[in-house]
């Protein structure tokens, strides 16, 4: 059985409760990995190599959960891993407050003005307006905040006599004001937050394993050099160690396999298999592989499907994408008919692209540059990877894998529909002539 790889993420309380919950579910396709917070910056210096092997991953928190959004940026990770964030919504403040009128025997005067953090601030503002409290004071931290910054933040407004009370939905701020003598409670979690995440968590992990369970056609293909050799019987053996090491591949990873004619292979595999040995469609070590030890260009395409006809469609598509290339690389077509490519090496990203906009206003921008819907989906894809506001004919020409007079034909077709516009001037590492830098204007 295709079994899910799901991480959680929080304080050790807040995950036992998450997989007490879980258990009552009995979900035997689910193994789960538990990442420890103990200070909100941990979510920082977690090994974001050991989550992004998951396929999903839990939040106890929503603080964790941003800190992991703004790092993931940085981070420029090749795999997409989905997530979801238990929220602490106007219910778990309203219990916080009534568990705290209860502790204070009614005597709401005893714990006002407070101050309270992390909540969304109109949320706060709703609630509180409707049980008329109006002494409180709503911190508004950044997520780069460490729990010492986030425990002084109350920590002022409470010698300054502005504050009786410090409510926190951190754990590790909560413990730290403890320490510091400043009268604390801890915003938790309702039991109906936990339990809308996990229903979330269980649609969505049976929406991941439909999709782990897709079939998925890989079409090989091997071009003879121009430069044959003299002795056919050399050629002969290229072709035999190209069908050994396709057997020995599909052997390995209990794929079918079928050859066609002697410079064609056809290997059926499911998507969950295909992520495993492309590093999720970020490299091929296959091609690779085949390319150096028959010394020829390989060329595959690589189809997802949830029928074998699908599949096989794409797959054909995304080799004809390759042998464009000229040069030994790997195409993928995906179920929803977005394209990423070429898979050339680990040093290299795959842009991902879609030969079709559907978007009405992607679909004006192309015709207006007389581009291809396909170089639109592709810059978009390379200004996300880049991170950067610009681009240049130089990262053009990387991104895409094509020549520098190619990447400034791009950007002139751009410029002249008023599309791009010049925004300075970048300088190369090393020598060379400045690189001019251009903004694309239909971003916003």
């Amino acid at each position: 059985m295709l079994a899910l790889h799901i991480g959680i993420i929080g304080p050790k309380d807040l995950i036992d409760q998450i997989v007490k919950e879980l258990n009552t579910y009995q979900l035997n396709n689910l193994e789960y990995h538990f990442f420890f917070i103990q200070q909100v910056e941990d979510t920082r210096t977690l090994n974001y190599e050991d989550l992004h092997q998951c396929d999903l991953l839990l939040f106890a928190g929503q603080m964790a959960h941003n800190i992991y959004l703004e790092q993931k940026k940085l981070e420029r990770n090749q795999k997409n891993v989905p997530t979801i964030s238990i929220k602490y919504d106007e219910s778990a403040l309203y219990k916080t407050l009534y568990e705290l009128a209860i502790e204070e025997k009614g005597s709401i005067s005893s714990f006002i003005p407070f101050t309270i953090d992390v909540l969304h601030q109109d949320e706060g503002h709703h609630l509180l307006r409707e049980i008329d409290l109006k002494d409180w004071m709503f911190i508004n931290g950044l997520a780069t905040y460490t729990t010492n910054q986030w425990a002084t933040l109350h920590e002022e407004f409470y010698k300054q006599g502005k504050s009786k009370y410090a409510i926190t939905c951190l754990t590790s701020v909560a413990e730290e004001l403890v320490k510091r003598g400043i009268p604390v409670k801890r915003v938790m979690p309702t039991y109906s937050s936990i339990k809308t995440a996990i229903e979330l968590l269980v649609v969505t992990s049976e929406n991941l394993i439909r999709q782990k369970q897709q079939i998925t056609a890989i079409y090989i293909e091997w071009i003879e050099s121009e430069r044959r050799p003299q002795n056919r019987y050399v050629i002969y053996r290229q072709k035999l160690k190209f069908e050994s090491i396709i057997v020995d591949f599909c052997e390995q990873y209990g794929a079918s396999l079928a050859f066609s004619d002697q410079n064609k292979a056809s290997v059926y595999t499911t998507k969950a298999v295909a992520e495993a040995f492309t590093n999720h469609f970020h490299s091929f070590p296959l091609l690779q592989k085949l390319t150096e030890e028959t010394s020829t260009q390989i060329f595959a395409g690589i189809g997802l499907g949830d029928e074998t006809s699908t599949a096989e469609y794409s797959a054909t598509k995304a080799l004809k994408f390759a042998l464009v290339k000229g040069k030994s690389c790997a195409y993928v077509m995906f179920a929803d008919g977005k394209m990423k490519g070429p898979l050339q090496g680990d040093n290299y990203i795959p842009l991902s692209f879609t030969t079709i906009l559907k978007e009405e206003e992607l679909s004006k921008i192309a015709q207006k540059a007389h581009l291809s819907a396909m170089t639109v989906s592709k810059l978009l894809s390379l200004i996300e990877q880049t991170k950067e506001p610009y681009v240049t004919a130089y990262t053009v020409a990387e991104g895409f894998n094509i020549s520098l007079r190619s990447a400034n034909r791009i950007l002139t077709k751009l410029a002249e529909a008023n599309l791009a516009e010049p925004c300075g001037e970048e300088q190369p590492p090393g020598r060379g002539r400045p690189r001019k830098m251009f903004r694309l204007c239909f971003l916003t």
